[in-house]
C-alpha cells in the first residue's frame, strides 16, 4: 500500500493554520534546536491514537487548539485530528487533492463534532484505512485454553506507529525497532505483528496455520491411539483363542470361521460367518478330557521347571553371599610390604642351606595369586547378580504360565460341573459363541486399519498445507 504524509500542523486559538507539507519519498527537516522538529513526531503520534499527550511544552502547546495530520493513502486523503485532553479523535476522508493541498480548509470550522469519535473506535478506523483488518492472529487455536479461551491481541494502529517512527540512533536490531514499548509483553506482540505490517502475512496465513496445527494435533492423537488399540487387539486375540478352545472342549467341533490370525485380519467377515454358524454338539465327544489332560501335563512341566529354577536360584544366592563374605574378609587381610631373606648355615659343618629361597619364591607366587583373586572378586559378584536376575525372571514366567494353565483347567472343570448340574452342552456352546461375537464386535469397532487410513489422509493434508504456506508466504526466509 502506497502512502505518505501530506501535512502535519496545528490550528491555533486565533483560527490560524500552522503546518509543514511533505511529499512522497524522502523528506529532510532541518532547523535550529527548540524550533519544533521533535514536536512534529509527537503531533503525528498523537493523531495516530496515542493516549498520552507528549508534545513538548512551549509555544506550540500554549497556542494550539487542534493538532492534525493528513495522510495520503492510495487516492484518498485521510485527515486525522486530536485535541489536548480529549478522549476522542477526528477522522475524515477527502478525495479532492487540490483542496487538501492548499490547507485553506483546515480551520476550526472544518473539524466539526460530527466526525469526532471515541478513541478506541478512532484507532480502529485508522487501522481500517491501512488495511489492518486481521481479526485472528493465533497460529494454534489450542493455545487459547491457557488464556481463558481468549484470542491473542490483534495488530492495532498503535503497533503500526512504533514500526513507522524510528529512533535516530536505530541499529539493525529487531528489539531496537520497537524501542517505544516499555512493557515487554507489548513489545513482543508488536514484534510478532511485524510480518503483518511488512505485508508478508494476511488473515489467510493465520487461518491456514490454525488448520495445520489442528491437523497435527489430530495426527498426534491417532498416533497415541494406535498402540493402545494394538494392545487391545492382542488381548482380544488371546480371549478369542481361549473361547475357541472352550467351544471345542464343550461341543467337540470347531467354529468354521477361520484361524485366529484370519479372524484378526478380517473381523467383520468372521463376525458375519459366525452369525450364520449353527452350533453342532457331539454328545460323545471326549475333547474336554483331552484338553484337560494336556493342560495338566503342561502344568506339570512348568512346575518341574519352576522347582529346578528355584534350586538354581538358591545356589546362586548362596554363591553371592560367599562372594561378598570372601571380598569382605580378603579386604581385611594384612600382608607384609617387604621381606628380608638371610642365608642359613649348618652350625656343625657350616654348610649353606638354600631351601629358604625356594619357599620365598613359593610365597611370592601365592601372594600374586591372592592379588589376582582379589582383583577378580567384584566381577565374580557381578556375574552372579546378573544370573540371579535372569533366573528370577524365569521363575516369574513359569509362575504366570502355571496360573494361566490353572485358569484353563478350572474353566474346563467348571464346564463339567455345569453339565452335571443344570446346563446342557448346547447352552455352554451358545455361551462361547456369544463371547466370540462380543469380542469380534470390539475388533470391528476399534479397527486399526481405519486409523491407519485416517492417519495417512491427515499426513497428506499436512504436507499440502505446509507446501502451500511455504510457497505462498515463506515468512522465515523473508524476515532474514
Amino acid at each position: 500500500m502506497k502512502s505518505f504524509i501530506k501535512h502535519i500542523g496545528v490550528v491555533d486559538k486565533d483560527n490560524l493554520v500552522h503546518f509543514i507539507s511533505l511529499t512522497s519519498g524522502v523528506n529532510v527537516i532541518t532547523g535550529k534546536s527548540s524550533t519544533g522538529k521533535s514536536a512534529l513526531i509527537e503531533i503525528f503520534d498523537l493523531c495516530f491514537g496515542s493516549s498520552d499527550f507528549t508534545v513538548p511544552e512551549g509555544v506550540i502547546t500554549d497556542n494550539a487548539e487542534i493538532y492534525f495530520t493528513v495522510i495520503c493513502i492510495k487516492d484518498t486523503n485521510v485527515i486525522l485530528a486530536r485535541r489536548r485532553g480529549d478522549a476522542s479523535g477526528f477522522i475524515k476522508e477527502e478525495t479532492d487533492h487540490e483542496l487538501v493541498a492548499s490547507t485553506k480548509i483546515f480551520k476550526k470550522e472544518y473539524f466539526t463534532e460530527n466526525y469526532f469519535i471515541p478513541l478506541p473506535d478512532y484507532k480502529k478506523e485508522i487501522g481500517r484505512c491501512f488495511g489492518l483488518n486481521i481479526t485472528d492472529v493465533d497460529l494454534n487455536t489450542s493455545e487459547r485454553q491457557y488464556r481463558g479461551g481468549k484470542k491473542s491481541p490483534t495488530p492495532s494502529i498503535r503497533s503500526f506507529t512504533s514500526f513507522m517512527l524510528q529512533h535516530q540512533n536505530l541499529i539493525a536490531n529487531k528489539h531496537a525497532i520497537f524501542y517505544r514499548f516499555d512493557e515487554k509483553e507489548k513489545r513482543e506482540q508488536t514484534i510478532e505483528h511485524l510480518k503483518i505490517f511488512l505485508g508478508f502475512a494476511d488473515q489467510d496465513y493465520f487461518l491456514k496455520n490454525q488448520e495445520l496445527n489442528t491437523l497435527m494435533e489430530e495426527q498426534r492423537l491417532i498416533e497415541r491411539q494406535i498402540p493402545q488399540i494394538a494392545l487391545a487387539r492382542e488381548n482380544t486375540k488371546n480371549e478369542i483363542n481361549k473361547v475357541l478352545q472352550e467351544y471345542l472342549s464343550i461341543s467337540g467341533t470347531n467354529f468354521s470361521i477361520g484361524s485366529v490370525d484370519e479372524i484378526l485380519r478380517h473381523p467383520q467377515r468372521a463376525l458375519d460367518s459366525l452369525k450364520k454358524f449353527k452350533i453342532v454338539v457331539l454328545q460323545d465327544s471326549n475333547e474336554q478330557i483331552i484338553q484337560l489332560k494336556k493342560y495338566i501335563e503342561d502344568r506339570d512341566q512348568f512346575e518341574a521347571k519352576l522347582r529346578s529354577s528355584k534350586i538354581k536360584l538358591e545356589s546362586i544366592q548362596s554363591s553371592i553371599k560367599f562372594a561378598k563374605r570372601y571380598e569382605s574378609n580378603a579386604a581385611g587381610v594384612k600382608y607384609p610390604l617387604t621381606a628380608e631373606i638371610y642365608a642359613s648355615e649348618c652350625p656343625f659343618c657350616n654348610a649353606s642351606n638354600d631351601a629358604i629361597d625356594y619357599y620365598a619364591n613359593r610365597l611370592d607366587e601365592a601372594i600374586n595369586w591372592l592379588n589376582e583373586e582379589l582383583r577378580l572378586s567384584p566381577y565374580m559378584l557381578e556375574s552372579f547378580e546378573e544370573e540371579e536376575n535372569k533366573v528370577k525372571k524365569e521363575i516369574d514366567g513359569y509362575r504366570k504360565n502355571i496360573i494361566a494353565i490353572n485358569k484353563e483347567i478350572n474353566a474346563i472343570e467348571t464346564q463339567i460341573k455345569e453339565l452335571e448340574t443344570y446346563r446342557s452342552q448346547y447352552e455352554l456352546a451358545l455361551k462361547s459363541k456369544l463371547q466370540i461375537e462380543v469380542a469380534l464386535e470390539r475388533l470391528v469397532e476399534k479397527n486399526t486399519s481405519d486409523l491407519d487410513t485416517a492417519l495417512n489422509e491427515i499426513k497428506e493434508k499436512i504436507s499440502k498445507l505446509q507446501n502451500y504456506i511455504l510457497k505462498t508466504y515463506n515468512i522465515k526466509s523473508k524476515l532474514k
